[in-house]
């Protein structure tokens, strides 16, 4: 294992225990508040002018994940179509599908669409994304699959889509030992409002 597997396996060891105690803390957030502070940071940030319904692309949170059930609802109600992570069971890989219809239980017991309509990623105007930890970079520390690093790069390479980071304050640390296909986050979303990384220096 090379010293920055090691350092991140440490870390994600640490920022779990973390996540579940925020989680626990959190049981009272106001979905309607944070879905408007999307919307306004993709406004303020986006080069891509706001019109029509733009396509989100999120997450239905499991476990302790910064929870999106309600989250979800009030973006479909500020104008938002939706897209979720969904697996292939012949390739073994994700892509994203458009969140209508019934769900299925994909690996890991996340929920995804039962019959899914695949989504190009120039489609995507933003992403929601969730972590255990994000740092004044916009760097993201996942579970260590690259589920995710896979699914934003044609984001990040091929499109302007606002990415987007989920979490609960104490979920931001100082520094997250980086890699070169990680994908760092444009802004990141708490329950404390938004945070620019350019701003989370200080």
């Amino acid at each position: 294992m090379s010293t920055i597997a090691a350092q991140k396996a440490a870390l994600r060891t640490k920022m779990k225990a973390i996540r579940k105690a925020a989680f626990e803390a959190n049981q009272d957030l106001d979905a309607a508040d944070i879905a408007q502070d999307i919307a306004d940071a993709f406004e303020d940030l986006n080069v891509v002018a706001f019109e029509g319904r733009p396509l989100a692309a999120t997450y239905l949170s499991v476990g302790d994940e910064f929870p999106t059930i309600a989250l979800n609802k009030a973006l479909r109600a500020k104008g938002f179509d939706l897209c979720v992570p969904c697996h292939d069971d012949k390739t073994g890989d994700y892509f994203w599908a458009r969140l209508e219809g019934p769900l299925t239980e994909g690996p890991h017991g996340i929920p995804q669409p039962a019959e899914p309509k695949p989504v190009e990623p120039e489609e995507i105007n933003l992403a929601l994304v969730p972590g255990l930890a994000f740092d004044c970079m916009g760097n993201r520390l996942g579970h260590g699959a690259g589920i995710y690093d896979r699914l934003l790069q044609p984001l990040a390479d091929e499109t302007e889509a606002l990415i987007m980071g989920l979490a609960f304050s104490d979920q931001l640390i100082e520094e997250i030992p980086e890699e070169d296909h990680d994908i760092a986050m444009c802004v990141v979303i708490t329950e404390e409002g938004v945070f620019d990384p350019a701003d989370m220096e200080d």
